[in-house]
């Protein structure tokens, strides 16, 4: 009965074929990308704080661990969602379904921005070997971004009202007024593609450009530093395209639904999966594979990040084995030292009676 919930609460019918196999399914995984990813992406901001040298990359890579780390605890509440067959939970309440709202959306671009920002930059380090984008330009845009994603949320903000329905499993604004639905998904298409185009273009002339200059001697892509840090942008671009591809997408297929004057979920999220299940999938679930994915691209494709933390593993695991030894040791101490004192109190109990 939505009567017993906020008026910003909408239970809707999940019809008679629904099971909640695959919601256990999917808070299960995003149960394990937190157990895994929230640590993984700790340690690796551990090992780029502690580089000596804070140079633009580095800098971008702490700021997507820290994103990423937000990222595999934020969405907590929807995990408990399908762990309780769809009701709101802690959405029940007016001001954490908002802050989750913005919170979520807002690392969410944030994240596309990071990637963007570090794909373009490589890119011009590879096209242009003599051109290096300085920090200052960076923290300019940087800035810039943000002041744009804080006006047009605004904006989308005021013209709309916050709603949760059991079929997304999450917050989100909707349109006070029918007619300003297509002007909201236009801010939020431009928010999302941009970002989506930049980094595609980005990560196309990159691997376009590697791939030619592998041929040429005196190419400086041909450096080894140089070469491998161009790879590993270009699969952190690839893995960022491949995990928000499904989310385009379905943001595509509601705009165009809109532009034709459809009403949700005609005519593409009308069958039973889109539903109840390609929001979530795509908005959420994705986005947290993706940041419990990053530090395995750090691991495998960063040599000193490998050898730092294998160089850890090894003195923890020195250190462990150094205690226990110790333990050993000293309970063994104490065990001939009871035994040593044992007979003097025997013969002392002869002599006192």
């Amino acid at each position: 009965d939505n009567k017993t919930f906020p008026p910003h609460i909408y239970l809707t019918d999940l019809g008679d074929t629904f099971t909640p196999v695959w919601d256990y399914v999917l808070a299960t995984l995003m149960v394990l990308c937190t157990l895994f990813g929230a640590p993984a992406n700790l340690i690796a901001l551990k090992y780029f704080l502690g580089k000596r040298k804070r140079d633009l990359a580095t800098s971008l890579y702490i700021a997507i661990c820290v994103v990423d780390t937000v990222t595999c605890v934020s969405h907590v509440p929807v995990m408990l969602v399908l762990f309780r067959g769809r009701f709101p939970v802690l959405f029940n309440l007016v001001p954490v379904c908002a802050a989750w709202k913005l919170l979520f959306s807002f690392i969410q671009q944030f994240s596309m921005f990071m990637v963007t920002l570090m794909s373009v930059t490589r890119t011009l380090a590879i096209v242009i070997p003599f051109y290096r984008v300085s920090k200052k330009t960076c923290i300019i845009s940087l800035l810039v971004y943000v002041a744009l994603l804080i006006a047009i949320d605004s904006i989308e903000a005021a013209i709309s009202d916050l709603y949760y329905d059991s079929d997304s499993c999450f917050c989100y604004f909707s349109a006070k007024n029918p007619h300003w639905g297509i002007v909201i998904e236009a801010l939020w298409s431009t928010k999302v593609g941009v970002p989506a185009i930049i980094s595609f273009i980005s990560f196309v002339i990159m691997t376009v450009r590697m791939f030619h200059n592998k041929h040429l001697e005196n190419s400086p892509v041909k450096e080894g530093h140089l070469k491998r840090a161009a790879v590993t942008v270009s699969l952190f671009t690839a893995l960022f395209l491949l995990c928000n591809l499904p989310f385009f997408i379905i943001t595509a297929l509601y705009a165009i639904s809109l532009c034709f004057g459809y009403t949700y979920p005609e005519p593409f999220f009308s069958s039973h999966f889109m539903r109840l299940y390609s929001w979530v999938i795509a908005k959420v679930v994705f986005t947290v594979i993706n940041a419990t994915l990053n530090p395995l691209l750090y691991y495998f494709r960063m040599k000193r990040f490998k050898s730092w933390l294998s160089n850890k593993v090894a003195d923890s695991a020195t250190s462990t084995s150094r205690a226990s030894g110790d333990l050993i040791v000293a309970s063994l101490k104490t065990v001939m030292f009871s035994r040593a004192v044992t007979p003097e109190i025997q013969e002392q109990s002869k002599v006192d009676p």
